[in-house]
């Protein structure tokens, strides 16, 4: 520890050598006679006696009960449940302002809490000019105006540690909005796993002419200054859902969801609801009901986040927005099924902007919103950007991930510049060769596919496999892909394999999407990577390009002749797709390159 350190704790320090505190464990347990003097065979029995007699760098190990409120009083100390939160409880006596836990005497990264439920309370925790350590926590309401959790770091501090924390059901009851409920952060910190969840604000009638509300519910974050010099705080991988904004008279109504200027990081912002707006007419004072709105708004920037099914206010007069509104930069973004209308502005980079709120009404605002390779509703300029449905694995249970259905599969910028190293699910951000469109990496890419090369050999069966199909004269680049522009001439080839000239049977079949390893179908005479549609004509996605043999139930579309075939299609196609062709084969009379499967290829026009 330096000298400056030292002496902020009071400690005499002879030499520039780093301080190293005795670090005494001092144990805690509910059922332990008072005073107790912290060993195992005599804990104290509440937490509060043994930060007292603590210095910094102690341990203070608290047995499973419950226990009354407690100050760090400025020391370094890691205050860590013997057994974890589901087992000890602090619930009960406050501290004088009202707080159940307080850390706001100048404490460190030093100052660990680790590993309990705390329920009620002004503020459960309240931590300001400090940088402590938060980890394993739940913090819960407790009862009407229960604010949840404050967090107010100082500008030149390391910031906040918060990892593996809850802070949900909260309730906040206030007549003038001037409060939020749940999380609320001022300074630098750094987020991780962490949920805020079912938090709400609820309007309180009282006296007057002009009664406000709008109290805002979920995570409230922005830094400790102003301006872009000013270190937001950072959130990877939380979730922020369920939260729901307070009502207001003559006032818009409170925000649900994410508000303030932060960065997210794989976040999810899902299920929040804006307060109700009420009309206020009680003359001389007359305001319209504007309900509030729910999402995020004004962020840092906002990458691999997934922003849907929030829900802005109703009103009186006019309902809120939902969604991913005004704030930095996004960047793969799944931003949909929020349930209003909402403007939206900013950068938009490989993102899925969709069915937000009545059709028509996600609207962008260029020159204000520049929009590129994105997956949006209706015709919005920008380079490689495309309109199409989109295949989520449960839309309806707000999964949404792409299936190999999905046409943002491999159709994000082909720069790799600026991109996350991994998605929301720790998988490689780019799988495949090129990333994917919105905040999920699909992992559904031919290159990684060993079917992919299919297992078509020569004439003597001892080399292979060999590429006999594809595409505008190639088998594919990475991921066994092939790029076409809308509207560019398309060539699709199959030939037969080395020394056997043809005519050949074949069937060349197809699926919309990428397909990965759960769609492998096994043959005796290989694995195709997806169902060939004969085997079950009734399989949605799956069709028969060409063949030389009618199948009565999926008859190719293009045509019916033996191989080798040559499909040209001069005049391209004019609407972006991605689908996936592969072929059985039949060559060679009866040796062994007869009855083979082709290499797979993957088109994509946008």
């Amino acid at each position: 520890m330096s000298p400056s350190r030292c002496l902020a704790y009071g400690l005499l320090c002879l030499s520039v050598a780093p301080t190293v505190f005795a670090q005494t464990v001092r144990h805690v347990d509910d059922d332990a006679t008072a005073p107790g003097n912290g060993s195992a065979a005599t804990p104290f029995p509440d937490i509060a006696p043994a930060i007292a007699a603590a210095v910094s760098g102690d341990t203070i190990l608290v047995a499973d009960g419950f226990y009354a409120g407690f100050s760090f009083g400025g020391k370094d100390v890691e205050v860590r449940s013997a057994n974890g939160k589901s087992n000890t409880h602090v619930v009960v006596a406050p501290l004088p302002s009202g707080n159940l836990i307080e850390i706001a005497t100048g404490e460190g990264p030093g100052a660990i809490l680790d590993g309990f439920t705390v329920q009620g309370g002004d503020f459960a925790l309240w931590v300001s000019g400090a940088s402590p350590t938060v980890r394993n926590c739940d913090f819960l309401g407790g009862g009407m105006n229960s604010r949840g959790v404050q967090i107010l770091t100082p500008a030149a501090g390391p910031g906040v540690l918060f990892e593996d924390v809850t802070v949900a059901y909260f309730e906040f009851q206030q007549p003038y909005g001037a409060d939020w409920t749940g999380l609320d952060v001022v300074g630098p910190g750094l987020f991780r796993r962490c949920e805020v969840a079912g938090n709400s604000s609820s309007f309180f009638p009282s006296p007057g002419p002009n009664v406000l509300g709008g109290v805002g519910a979920g995570l409230r974050a922005k830094p400790d200054g102003f301006g872009p010099g000013a270190t937001p705080p950072v959130f990877e991988d939380c979730g922020i859902g369920g939260n729901s904004g307070g009502a207001a008279v003559g006032d818009p109504g409170g925000f649900g969801g994410v508000f303030g200027d932060a960065v997210f990081r794989r976040c999810r912002v899902v299920g929040n609801t804006g307060g109700y707006g009420v009309h206020l007419e009680d003359p001389p004072f007359c305001a319209p009901g504007v309900g509030g709105n729910a999402g995020m708004f004004g962020y840092r920037s906002a990458t691999d986040c997934v922003v849907a099914s929030n829900v802005g206010g109703a009103a009186d007069d006019f309902a809120g927005e939902g969604g991913l509104l005004s704030g930095g930069p996004k960047q793969n973004c799944t931003v949909v099924a929020n349930g209003s209308p909402a403007v939206l502005t900013g950068t938009w980079r490989n993102c899925i902007v969709r069915n937000n709120g009545p059709p028509g009404s996600s609207v962008f605002t260029p020159p204000t919103a520049v929009v590129s390779y994105s997956n949006v509703d209706g015709a919005v300029p920008g380079v490689g950007n495309f309109n199409l449905a989109e295949f989520f694995v449960n839309a309806a249970a707000k999964d949404y991930r792409l299936t190999q259905f999905s046409p943002s599969v491999d159709m994000g910028d082909p720069s790799s510049a600026g991109l996350s190293a991994i998605d929301p699910d720790g998988e490689p951000r780019v799988f495949g060769g090129r990333v994917d469109v919105g905040a999920d990496e699909s992992t559904g890419a031919l290159v990684d596919l060993p079917p992919a090369a299919g297992n078509v050999g020569d004439a003597t069966g001892l080399n292979g496999p060999f590429d006999v199909l594809t595409i505008n004269g190639t088998a594919g680049f990475s991921g066994r892909t092939v790029d076409v522009a809308i509207g560019a001439p398309i060539h699709i080839a199959l030939t037969g394999p080395p020394g056997v000239a043809g005519p050949f049977q074949y069937a060349l079949c197809g699926m919309f999407g990428v397909p990965n390893a759960s769609y492998f179908f096994p043959t005796p005479f290989g694995s195709f990577l997806f169902l060939p549609a004969p085997v079950d004509p009734s399989a949605p996605g799956f069709f028969v390009l060409a063949s030389d043999i009618t199948f009565a139930a999926t008859p190719a579309i293009v045509l019916t002749a033996a191989a080798p075939i040559s499909i040209p299609v001069t005049a391209g196609l004019p609407f972006p797709i991605v689908v996936t062709l592969q072929a059985a084969v039949v060559a060679g009379g009866s040796g062994p390159a007869d009855h083979r499967i082709s290499n797979g290829v993957v088109l994509r026009v946008y």
